[in-house]
């Protein structure tokens, strides 16, 4: 069993800037990824809000998630292509169970992102990028005097509603009850917006478009009723899932199964470290996910110094 220093688990932004880091400081590093490099960012069709990049013109999700590998195996970063199964061990002297072997690692970083929750309709995946969006600030500025439909009822989807005012022309939010689960003082706000137009007691059945949405179904619960709804865009905000059932009782999650940190990234086990969307409620951006990979790294990196 080949032993390295540091075992990252997860491919997008978080773990790639962390194997960056971790690779350029001569770490013995191997990046775990189950699929392909990039993690959430994959599914953005065009990304203009990093720093320094699409600066002329958008780059899309793949190809910035492209740059971020080639830039953590330039400094010499592996990647293995497995998905992680189990973790054990203790610091020092990790065991990482994957489909293709058991790895023996010093430290671990955990990256393994979270998903969008998807309503699970004709397409929503099709048209994903193209029109349907999971990240108001990563997507809204692309929709300037259009008219969007946000779905959700929560503090995220209203919020998300709110932000969206500020390109759309109109942002209609349609949620499957008449209550919601955001707070007062956000609901109140967004209901003061001139802007912001409300479907109640309604679903959206399914998404239209041919290259780019066009518009939805949207079927009222009271009278079962489906209609066709225009719009050039559908933000989904019914919450995520982070991906970390494959850790168990190891780690210490809350109660949706976010990994719990402390301002230096660490988890509640010495050696482990987690950064990105699994350990990030509010913010999950790129830019945000990457920065939390490197300060787990920085600090992966003193740990060693200290007991290696």
């Amino acid at each position: 069993m080949e032993k390295i220093d540091l075992a990252i688990v997860g491919g997008g932004a978080a773990g790639l800037s962390a194997a960056l880091y971790a690779a350029r400081s001569n770490l013995n590093v191997v990046l775990f990824e189950g699929q392909s490099p990039g993690g959430q960012i994959t599914l953005t069709n065009d990304v203009e809000n990093y720093p320094g990049i699409g600066v002329q013109n958008p780059i899309s999700g793949p190809e910035i998630a492209n740059l971020f590998l080639e830039h953590a195996e330039k400094f010499g970063s592996k990647t293995e292509y497995s998905f992680v199964q189990k973790i054990s061990g203790e610091a020092g002297s990790f065991k990482i169970e994957t489909m293709n072997g058991n790895w023996e690692s010093k430290t671990i970083i955990l990256a393994p992102g979270s998903k969008a929750k998807e309503i699970g309709i004709p397409g929503e995946m099709e048209l994903m990028g193209l029109g349907v969006s999971t990240c108001a600030t990563c997507d809204g500025a692309f929709f300037r005097d259009r008219e969007v439909v946000v779905v959700g009822g929560g503090n995220s989807a209203i919020e998300e509603g709110i932000f969206l005012t500020r390109f759309a022309s109109k942002v209609t939010i349609v949620h499957r009850r008449k209550e919601f689960r955001a707070t007062p003082v956000i609901l109140e706000r967004a209901k003061k917006n001139k802007k912001i137009e409300w479907k109640l007691d309604c679903t959206i059945e399914k998404i239209n478009g041919n290259g780019k949405v066009e518009s939805v179904n949207i079927k009222d619960a009271n009278s079962g009723k489906e209609n066709l709804f225009k719009t050039d865009g559908v933000f989904i905000f019914i919450g995520h899932n982070p991906n970390t059932g494959f850790l168990k009782k190891f780690i210490k999650t809350d109660a949706q199964g976010y990994i719990d940190v402390d301002h230096d990234q660490k988890t509640n086990v010495e050696g482990i470290w987690s950064a990105g969307d699994c350990s990030d409620h509010q913010y999950k951006q790129l830019i945000t996910s990457a920065g939390d990979g490197v300060k787990a790294a920085l600090n992966c990196i003193h740990w060693l110094e200290k007991n290696d």
